[in-house]
């Protein structure tokens, strides 16, 4: 078999990625503790380069610094449990609880928001309780009105009812959740650590202030009410909350994570492709199948008929109107089923192209116009970035196998009983729509 040069050449031209854009926003609510946790613990913050899980506080983290300025909140969106448009997901329902009672709906203070308000109700209801304290309708709906008055539009009211309940009962899971690692979070403290809490939370205070009223306690208010949607109260109360988990979580579960050398070097192999990626072809391909059209082909090249257009002529049968040329760059070195031809076309530089090569019945030609050898990366480059993978992935499953234990041991009222409670309000609210 012989090699020849073709008489035409291609130059690719390959355009540069655009660079990233900035991402902006405003600080938002924080409607799931856990989510921010874990968010903050796997460096999951797009803006920024994901950290290392190696850092375990200790008790005295909670004492405050005299020497450390405290920085303002991130005015980014904060993570929450279900986005706008997404596909909800069937919640993990734990068994029912039999303490404490089922809490009867109990109305608050009713708000007075205009009646085709979408984003409020005029009746918070107490649909239940997590370790003693009152689940109000509102903190259920909040995060998930957009999502359910959208299915409202859109769904018949059984369709309706169905992804309604799996959105609730996901969102009230959640609730439950946060509270349960929140109450584990807040027993044992010393009183030292209480008062360090206390004192950083005093320097938040006065961060927030200045950061966000300049030094007035009003402008502050009305800053963060009109930016975050959640005052000077609420801002310090989410904050000190996201402050106790997150020293638990790490204490708790940061111990348990190992990963071992041969971890790494496994998950390196098992995605080798990600990391060395195969090289990538252009490819001119021309097949016939009597020896005379066999013939006529080796003719046109073997007179300096430059490949695509022998390629083009009415003797190929590949895609001759392209001038044989492959719809898709040719991935890796087993582009056909034939193998003789893999084997030839692995030999080929840009330029070269194949004698006839008889298989499977037919005489064929193949062309290489361009290669594409992407950068890999060694084991020892890609290793603390595959370790700090396989860490957080640890400790997603230490997570979910702690949030399971929880809702075991965890005193709460029945998801499925206030899901159904819930879910009557969110039919009289959205599924009249249609």
């Amino acid at each position: 078999m012989r090699m020849h040069r073709l008489n035409t050449t291609r130059s690719a031209n390959l355009e540069p990625s655009d660079p990233l854009a900035r991402l902006t926003g405003v600080k938002k609510r924080l409607c799931s503790i856990c989510l921010v946790v874990v968010t903050a613990l796997l460096g999951c913050n797009p803006d920024s380069a994901q950290p290392r899980l190696t850092h375990q506080l200790e008790p005295d983290d909670f004492v405050a610094d005299p020497d450390r300025t405290p920085q303002p909140p991130s005015p980014q969106p904060a993570p929450s449990d279900t986005q706008p448009g997404s596909q909800p997901q069937p919640a993990v329902v734990p068994p029912p609880q039999t303490e404490p009672p089922q809490a009867p709906l109990v109305e608050r203070q009713p708000a007075s928001p205009p009646p085709d308000s979408p984003s409020r109700f005029t009746v918070d209801a107490m649909v239940g309780q997590v370790n003693g304290k009152p689940i109000y309708a509102n903190a259920v709906f909040e995060p998930i009105i957009e999502q359910l008055a959208a299915l409202g539009r859109g769904l018949p009211p059984g369709e309706f009812q169905v992804r309604a309940h799996q959105l609730i009962q996901g969102r009230l899971s959640q609730i439950i959740a946060d509270a349960l690692i929140l109450g584990e979070a807040e027993n044992g403290l010393t009183a030292q650590e209480h008062a360090g809490l206390r004192n950083l939370l005093k320097q938040q205070r006065e961060e927030l202030i200045r950061f966000w009223g300049k030094g007035s306690v009003a402008l502050a208010e009305e800053n963060l009410v009109r930016q975050t949607s959640s005052g000077l109260d609420d801002t310090l109360n989410e904050t000190r909350q996201r402050m106790l988990v997150q020293r638990y979580l790490q204490q708790k579960l940061l111990p348990q994570i190992h990963v071992r050398r041969k971890d790494v070097q496994r998950y390196y192999s098992e995605h080798l492709s990600e990391y060395q990626p195969p090289v990538s072809r252009t490819l001119r391909l021309i097949y016939v199948k009597s020896s005379q059209d066999a013939d006529e082909i080796d003719g046109l090249l073997s007179r300096g008929e430059p490949f695509d257009q022998a390629a083009g002529s009415p003797f190929n049968q590949y895609r001759p109107d392209a001038g044989g040329l492959m719809s898709e760059q040719a991935v890796g070195d087993q582009v056909f089923s034939q193998g003789p031809l893999n084997e030839a076309m692995k030999t080929l530089a840009p330029g070269e192209h194949t004698g006839r090569i008889e298989a499977d019945d037919r005489y064929w030609w193949v062309a290489v116009e361009s290669i594409q050898r992407p950068s890999g990366r060694s084991l020892t480059e890609v290793q603390l970035e595959i370790e700090d993978l396989l860490r957080r992935q640890q400790f997603q499953q230490l997570t979910q196998r702690y949030r399971q234990d929880l809702f075991k041991t965890g005193s709460y009222n029945s998801i499925e009983a206030m899901s159904k409670a819930l879910l009557e309000i969110a039919m009289s609210r959205f599924a009249a729509v249609n």
